[in-house]
């Protein structure tokens, strides 16, 4: 029960140190949307 909502915390983190290593909004935004259909996908 717990891993469901702890690998998607997991995965956004990952994704914002990405962001702000490449510093891009539209690399950004693509990664947000990529999360967003992993978590949907997970849950």
């Amino acid at each position: 029960m717990l891993y469901q909502y702890f690998i998607p915390l997991i995965i956004m983190v990952v994704i914002l140190a990405v962001l702000m290593v490449s510093e891009s909004i539209d690399v950004s935004q693509s990664f947000f949307n990529h999360s967003f259909l992993l978590i949907r996908l997970v849950t």
